[in-house]
């Protein structure tokens, strides 16, 4: 159970507020061609061509672990449902390999947009890759660093080891087939993204403190960082101006930072959700670090746990702190958290509308 599951049945509030192929698709056997004769009498027409629909190409980007049979099977089901959809299939074998196709993309279509836009750039894994971050995570930072205009659309197939936060998170099935079609059929809509420090976007969750340990190890080390944690002060539901700070000072034993960790957030409220404790006891921490990790005996803390909604967090702690964005680790020393409304459009079911 991951991390972040734990989290949102515990602590959350309800709100009311390349290598494979590459292929240009084929139409299905028997499919009608652009002319046809009909037999008239002695002479034969010719009927018009067929109107044709515009072909919308998608990019997957396969992680090595994720690809079996029942992918396999759904895509070519998919490819064999109509000539609308070119579909290219990349498994990526090496660091670096979704940034380097997705650059290689965008440039493609820039010489020729008619014939190489990638309409949708489709992540097809978990969200823990170990060290180099989420593929989701890599992904969209791959986009935003692009310059991903609008009509450009992100799609997740939830396969291999998860947990998968994210696509839970968009109501995307755990069925390869359904997530696929998902992102073929499904609308596309804006959703909000995280960014650290001005350069690093994130699409789940920021971890550090005890969380970031816990999510590492799942066994927890009692550790906290003298920090000072400064935020607007506003009501939760995310309604009105910020009126004022709220800074507070102390050992930070726990933080969370995400679009979507309460119950009831939408993914576009363009607010973050962060939840923090500081200044626990040994005790308490005992309590969190096996809570965090089971999802269970967490009722006691409820009282040291600070939810709020803001479109801003700053953590400054001297001598650094470790932090997981999106399952990557990395050290600081000043943290600035915002969000970035709107940023990337995401297929998703009606469901998650």
């Amino acid at each position: 159970m991951g991390l972040r599951k734990n989290l949102t049945r515990v602590f959350s509030r309800k709100h009311s507020p390349v290598a494979a192929d590459s292929r240009a698709l084929k139409g299905a056997e028997g499919e009608p061609q652009d002319e046809k004769t009909v037999a008239h009498g002695s002479r034969a027409v010719s009927a018009p061509p067929a109107a044709q629909l515009p072909i919308k190409r998608l990019m997957l980007l396969i992680e090595a672990r994720a690809r079996d049979t029942h992918l396999n099977k759904a895509v070519r089901h998919l490819r064999l449902e109509g000539s609308n959809y070119d579909v290219l299939v990349h498994e990526l074998r090496k660091e670096g390999d979704a940034e380097r196709l997705v650059r290689a993309a965008f440039d493609a279509a820039t010489l020729s947009p008619a014939e190489k836009t990638i309409h949708t750039f489709v992540a097809v894994g978990g969200d823990h890759t170990a060290n180099t971050g989420t593929l989701q995570s890599r992904l969209v930072n791959a986009l935003v660093s692009c310059g991903a205009s609008e009509d450009c659309c992100m799609g997740l197939v939830p396969r291999g080891p998860g947990p998968h936060d994210i696509a839970a998170s968009l109501k995307i099935p755990q069925n390869v087939s359904q997530a696929l079609q998902i992102v073929a059929t499904g609308q596309c809509h804006p959703v909000d993204l995280g960014v650290l420090n001005k350069k690093k976007v994130f699409m789940n969750l920021v971890n550090t403190g005890l969380a970031a340990e816990v999510e590492q190890s799942r066994q927890g080390a009692h550790a906290a960082c003298l920090v000072s944690l400064i935020h607007p002060d506003r009501d939760t539901s995310g309604q009105g101006m910020p009126t004022r700070q709220k800074e507070r000072h102390g050992c930070l034993s726990f933080l969370s930072v995400g679009t979507t960790i309460f119950q009831g957030s939408t993914l576009n409220d363009g607010l973050l959700d962060i939840m923090y404790a500081m200044d626990l006891s040994q005790e308490q921490l005992a309590t969190l670090s096996q809570g965090m990790a089971t999802g269970q005996g967490l009722e006691s803390l409820h009282g040291e746990m600070h939810r709020a909604k803001v479109p801003w967090l700053e953590v400054h702690a001297p001598g650094g702190i470790q932090v997981k964005v999106d399952g990557q680790d990395t050290v600081e020393e000043d943290l600035r958290f915002e969000v970035l409304p709107d940023r990337i459009r995401c297929a998703m079911p009606e469901a998650a509308q």
